[in-house]
Parts: C-alpha cells; structure tokens; sequence
C-alpha cells in the first residue's frame, strides 16, 4: 500500500522541475507520509520529557493546546475546563483514569498548572486549568514569551 502511495505522489509531481516541487513545500513536510486524522494529535517534547517524565510532558503540553484556543479568561489568566472523563475519553484514551489523576496531582506539586473551580454549581467537579507561567519558563525545555498575551 505504501508504495501505491509514493507512486501516486511520484506522479501527482510530474511536470514540474525538483527545484518547484522543493520551493513551496516546508522542509519537514518534503518526506512526509503520513497525515494524521485526529484532531487531538498529540505533541511530544523530549527535553521537556527528561526535565519533568513523559506522561507530566504529553500532559503538560496538552493543556497547554487546550488553554491557547480556549477564551476563557478569569483571574488574570486563560483557563480550559476538564472533567476526568473528558481528558480519559478525549486525550487520554490509552491511560487510566487514576494515570491521568496522578499525572495531574504531579504537575500541580511542581508548580506547573493551577487549578481553579469556575463552575455554576457546588456539585460540579471539573477542574479549570490554568499554567504557571513563571515556572514552565523556569524549565529548560521551555520558553515561555516575556510577555503572554492575556487577550
């Protein structure tokens, strides 16, 4: 199947010189084969990973995605809110719930995220997550801009 597919993207090239075909593709994308079809596609960073452990990173990371297209705006900074379940069943599928749970109880003790209670009502247990920035940009791993645009 996959050389069907480079044959296809062989002939689908045809016509054009190499130096066209190079000039308007990005350089990581050039030997690209696969696309991913999950809009949840998740980012791994390996010095982020050494620095805090993979699941703190892929975690991190995640509501990190999730606060940047979030507009939720309270207390001086951007929040996403998240139950258990959704991070298990939207994020997090492969890991159990109590992985999740502990991975999260860990980034707080480093001081990474904050956790805040926005909700409507008392018997609502989504947790609102938020970054500490200060901290992340301590990481060597990270850089965090002088200033992160509060809206």
């Amino acid at each position: 199947m996959a050389l069907h597919m480079l044959a296809n993207v062989r002939s689908n090239c045809q016509g054009f010189s190499i130096s066209e075909k190079r000039a308007n593709v990005p350089k990581y994308e050039k030997r690209r084969i696969f696309t991913l079809n999950d809009p949840y596609a998740l980012r791994i960073n390996n010095g982020l990973a050494k620095e805090i452990g993979f699941n703190e990173s892929v975690v991190l990371l995640q509501l990190e995605y999730l606060i940047a297209i979030s507009n939720n705006w309270r207390d001086g900074r951007y929040w996403t809110y998240q139950s258990l379940n959704d991070l298990h069943d939207n994020y997090f599928p492969w890991w159990s719930r109590e992985t999740i749970n502990r991975t999260i109880k860990k980034l707080l003790r480093m001081k990474l995220i904050v956790i805040g209670n926005y909700n409507n009502h008392k018997y609502d247990r989504t947790r609102w997550f938020g970054l500490n920035y200060a901290n992340c940009d301590a990481l060597e791993s990270l850089t965090v801009p002088d200033a992160v645009d509060p809206g």
